[in-house]
């Protein structure tokens, strides 16, 4: 036997009840999808980045081996042109020797 329904004690409708739910599951179900698309996003775009970072860095150990190839090159030039202007130097010792010697003999035959 049912008891009389109380005007005091509202009552609830089950459809409007179980509608509300299913919005809500509804909304969370679409928030969830969008966050998972983020999420894909973010791993490809990191998969990218990496990809990038493995570019950039063997750019960097190319250039790395350049500039010590530069360096050493440098180094080898800085010898040749010491060693030059030593040779140099002893050329215009011997010059100058010359030029003296050429004079001596000048005043000599005269």
């Amino acid at each position: 036997m049912s008891q009389p329904h109380d005007p005091d004690v509202p009552t609830i409708d089950i459809g409007l009840l179980l509608e509300a739910h299913r919005r809500r599951v509804n909304t969370i179900e679409t928030q969830l999808n969008h966050s998972e698309a983020q999420c894909q996003d973010a791993r490809v775009n990191l998969e990218t980045m990496g990809a990038e970072l493995e570019r950039i860095k063997r750019r960097c150990e190319r250039a790395e081996e350049t500039a010590k190839q530069w360096e050493n090159a440098c180094k080898e030039s800085r010898r040749d042109l010491s060693e030059a202007q030593s040779q140099l130097a002893k050329i215009r010792r011997h010059r100058d020797e010359l030029a003296e010697e050429i004079k001596t003999y000048r005043k000599e035959q005269v």
